[in-house]
C-alpha cells in the first residue's frame, strides 16, 4: 500500500484543481451518493462541520436546509473558491484535519466527502468522531475501488450511468480539471467493498454502511447520547428492587 502523501503535497494538488475549477462556469450538482449523505443529516438549524469541503457544494446544500456550516479544507485555493461561491451561506477556514485541533463535541453533525482516504483511517476517523456532540451524527463518504473481474459488469453500468447523467445535465467538459484529478489519484489506494465494513467496525461501533453504484461508500454513525443520572435516592424506572 502506498504511503499517504503529506498535507502540503495534497494542498498543492488541490490548489491547482481549484484554480482550474474557478476558470469555468459552475452549477452546484450533487451526485446521487452525495445526496444520500446530505439526507443523513437532519434538516434544521444544526451546527455542521464539512470536513474536506473542497469548493463548498455540500456546505451550500446543508446551509439551504437551515444548517450553520463550518467548512474546512487544507487547500487555501479551495477555501478561497468556496468563499467566493458561498457568500453568506457558510463559513470556511484552511485547516489540516490531522494536525489542527478540531473542537471536541462541538457539532450536531460532521460530514466528510472523499477525504478520509488521504490519511490513515485510524488517525482521521477518531478525530472526526470526537467533534460530534452526544446524540449527533458522523457521515463519512469516500471512494471505493472495484478492481476484480467480477466487478466488471457493475463498473460498466456505473460508467454508463455517470456519462448519461453528465449528458443530461449538460455539464461542460473540462480536460484540465479531469487531467488534474487523474494525476492526483494516480498513486492513491482506495478500500475495496469487502474491506469497508472491517475497516470501520472497531473505529465506529454500530455504524451503518451503504455502497453506491458510482464507486462510493457511505458510513453513518451516531454518537451515543449522554444518559442523565437518576436523582439521588430514586431508583431508575423499571428496576426491580426486590
Amino acid at each position: 500500500m502506498p504511503e499517504h502523501r503529506s498535507t502540503a503535497v495534497l494542498a498543492t494538488e488541490f490548489d491547482a484543481i481549484a484554480r482550474a475549477l474557478a476558470s469555468q462556469p459552475h452549477a452546484d450538482r450533487l451526485t446521487p451518493a452525495e445526496r444520500h449523505a446530505l439526507h443523513l443529516v437532519p434538516a434544521g438549524p444544526l451546527r455542521v462541520l464539512d470536513a474536506g469541503c473542497g469548493a463548498g457544494a455540500l456546505s451550500r446544500a446543508l446551509a439551504r436546509r437551515g444548517a450553520y456550516v463550518l467548512g474546512v479544507d487544507a487547500s487555501p485555493a479551495m477555501v478561497e473558491l468556496a468563499r467566493a461561491r458561498s457568500v453568506g451561506a457558510a463559513e470556511y477556514h484552511v485547516a489540516d484535519l490531522l494536525h489542527d485541533g478540531l473542537p471536541p463535541a462541538a457539532f450536531d453533525a460532521v460530514v466528510s466527502i472523499a477525504t478520509v482516504h488521504h490519511a490513515p483511517l485510524d488517525d482521521i476517523v477518531p478525530r472526526l468522531a470526537a467533534s460530534v456532540r452526544p446524540g449527533g451524527v458522523l457521515v463519512i463518504q469516500d471512494v471505493v475501488s472495484r478492481p476484480r473481474l467480477g466487478d466488471l459488469p457493475l463498473n460498466v453500468v456505473a460508467g454508463a450511468v455517470r456519462v448519461a447523467r453528465r449528458l443530461v445535465q449538460r455539464e461542460p467538459a473540462s480536460p484540465r480539471v479531469r487531467d488534474l484529478y487523474l494525476a492526483h489519484g494516480a498513486s492513491e489506494r482506495y478500500l475495496e467493498p469487502h474491506e469497508v465494513a472491517a475497516a470501520y467496525r472497531d473505529l465506529l461501533a454500530g455504524a451503518t454502511v451503504a455502497h453506491h453504484l458510482e464507486w462510493r461508500y457511505t458510513v453513518c454513525w451516531r454518537r451515543p447520547a449522554v444518559r442523565r443520572p437518576s436523582p439521588a435516592g430514586l431508583a431508575p424506572v423499571g428496576l426491580d428492587q426486590r
